[in-house]
């Protein structure tokens, strides 16, 4: 849908001197192009944000991985050896 962005900068140290307002309407197009990750490894210490995100198919996670998305399809041989941790929130 439609979101009013608004900022404000201003010329001096800590809010002090000229303070510039703008704002801006941005509307959502509702558009997704899912990130999708397939026969990989995903290591370290990482956030995915997506709109969608699918992992399909063998995809090995191991370190710190974080799904972010409204929808997250895991399909199939999805491995998170032990001490991994793999966290999804789905928003």
């Amino acid at each position: 849908g439609e979101k009013t962005v608004y900022s404000e900068v201003s010329t001096g140290l800590n809010g002090g001197g000229t303070i510039y307002s703008a704002n801006d309407v941005i509307e959502l197009n509702n558009s997704c192009i899912p990130m999708v990750f397939s026969n990989t490894n995903l290591n370290g210490t990482q956030t995915y944000t997506s709109c969608e995100i699918v992992a399909d198919p063998n995809v090995s996670i191991s370190g710190e991985i974080l799904f972010e998305a409204p929808t997250v399809i895991l399909g199939l041989d999805v491995e998170v050896p032990l001490g991994a941790i793999f966290e999804v929130q789905v928003n």
